[in-house]
C-alpha cells in the first residue's frame, strides 16, 4: 500500500476488531499503539518500520474513540513513497 487513506482504512478495520474483542471480554483500555512497516526483504528500497503510542483520557472499549486515535497515529507515522506491507494495532 502506498496511499495514506488505504492505511487508515486498514488500521480502522483492525481497531474495530480489537475493540470488539475488548467488549467480548468485558474489558476496557485507554492506550493504543499503531505499527507500520515495509517489506524487509525488498532489496530495491530501504526497510521502514515505525510505531507510535497514545493514551486516551479515559478507559473505554468504544470503537470510535480508538479509531480516531489510531488514524492520528497513522498520519504521524506515514511517509509518502514507501510501499507499506504490514500494519498493526495494539490496545
Amino acid at each position: 500500500i502506498y496511499e495514506r487513506q488505504e492505511l487508515e482504512e486498514a488500521v480502522a478495520t483492525y481497531t474495530g476488531f480489537a475493540c470488539e474483542k475488548l467488549r467480548t471480554q468485558g474489558s476496557v483500555a485507554r492506550a493504543i499503539s499503531v505499527m507500520l512497516r515495509s517489506n524487509p526483504f525488498d532489496e530495491k528500497s530501504l526497510y521502514f518500520r515505525r510505531d507510535l503510542q497514545t493514551q486516551l483520557p479515559f478507559y473505554t472499549s468504544d470503537t470510535g474513540s480508538f479509531t480516531r486515535a489510531a488514524i492520528e497515529l497513522v498520519r504521524a507515522i506515514y511517509r509518502p513513497g514507501i510501499a507499506y506491507k504490514k500494519a498493526g494495532v495494539f490496545i
